[in-house]
């Protein structure tokens, strides 16, 4: 059986202090035990915004994130089993 991976939701927050939200982020790769974990970024509630992931993924990856990769599902059309492999792909 496979081992199930850690799921972090994190939601709203303030951009006004990247530190704070750097150190949280740090906590959260910790708790993966891997070295630099992959994530898997989900914006949906943003409509898959290009500028806001790229904002996320520097600050996932101040936190020690490794690979940072985008799962779009916003859109209607968006390819559920391409965002499934991303998933499982990633580490968090």
């Amino acid at each position: 059986m496979s081992r199930l991976k850690p799921l972090f939701l994190i939601a709203g927050g303030s951009s006004r202090d990247p530190k704070r939200t750097v150190s949280m982020m740090a906590r959260v790769l910790h708790e993966c035990d891997r070295k630099k974990p992959r994530v898997a970024y989900l914006g949906v509630a943003n409509g898959d915004s290009t500028p806001f992931f790229l904002s996320m993924r520097a600050l996932l990856q101040s936190a020690g994130a490794g690979e940072v990769s985008m799962v779009r599902l916003a859109n209607a059309e968006a390819d559920v089993a391409a965002a499934k492999r991303a998933i499982e792909a990633a580490d968090v």
